[in-house]
């Protein structure tokens, strides 16, 4: 049975990335595990944290059903005493996770831990994809999916990941690939054909962006699509971190407050 890992903190941002996992278990018939990891420090779980933990539960079970839509999600808590990131590679090493949502720092303001610690942590550790919700952000019963791509041909087996998961929003895969001198080389224009030729418009529109500055160009695409997650090779996110501290532009903010889904690096 597939799973989803929601790790959580009881925030109100966490209750967001909950409602995101909730729909990704809806579009790949999966199960949700909820993982809450106390102090390490502690040695034993008190009884007033296991009930807490049980009604944060029975609080998202109702969520699901108020979500209902015949689709029979599972959800298992796990609560434990330990490092949350040691907890989530033993996780994930016993169960075929497809995804982990988590929220990102519910108590940070748009700064260098835009993203959290945690999570990048997460992300650096993990061959599995990571949903990062930030603060403040509104889940979105329809979303945009955009994937912020190199043109390399190692990518399509990410690419067609996406467009099967864009699909299923009924909605194509906005791509684009930044480039400084508008110009592509052989192997992307070679790879940008052939993405066209294997998926048709209504899967996959392809942009190719020319921008002196690729932070900001990704951030033109996020706001001129309407995008509602933005997809990223792992490998990029110094990029993407600091696509959110341009906190100089109020229009910026405003559009990149959106969930990153963050895909592992790929290999040659």
């Amino acid at each position: 049975m597939k799973k989803i890992l929601f790790p959580t903190d009881f925030s109100e941002t966490a209750n967001t990335a909950f409602l995101y996992a909730l729909n990704l278990a809806k579009v790949y018939d999966a199960d949700i595990d909820v993982l809450h990891a106390t102090s390490k420090l502690k040695i034993d779980i008190e009884e007033a944290e296991r009930t807490k933990f049980d009604d944060y539960l029975n609080y998202l079970e109702q969520l699901r059903d108020q979500e209902n839509e015949n689709f029979e999600i599972q959800i298992t808590g796990h609560i434990v005493t330990g490092d949350l990131l040691i907890t989530i590679q033993e996780l994930s090493e016993k169960n075929d996770y497809i995804y982990i949502v988590m929220g990102t720092d519910g108590e940070n303001s748009v700064d260098d831990k835009i993203l959290g610690t945690t999570t990048l942590n997460v992300a650096n550790l993990n061959t599995i994809p990571v949903l990062a919700v930030p603060n403040h952000v509104k889940f979105k019963t329809h979303k945009r999916l955009g994937f912020a791509s190199r043109l390399l041909e190692k990518e399509y087996p990410i690419l067609e990941k996406l467009v099967a998961l864009a699909q299923r929003q009924n909605y194509p895969l906005e791509v684009v690939h930044i480039t400084k001198s508008g110009i592509l080389n052989t192997a992307e224009e070679t790879n940008k054909n052939v993405w066209e030729k294997q998926f048709d418009e209504e899967s996959l529109e392809i942009t190719i962006l020319y921008h002196k500055d690729i932070d900001e160009g990704i951030a033109q695409f996020v706001e001129t699509k309407r995008l509602d997650i933005l997809c990223v090779v792992h490998r990029e996110m110094s990029n993407i971190q600091r696509l959110f501290k341009l906190n100089h532009s109020k229009r910026l903010l405003k559009t990149l407050k959106i969930p990153i889904l963050i895909y592992p690096e790929l290999t040659e």
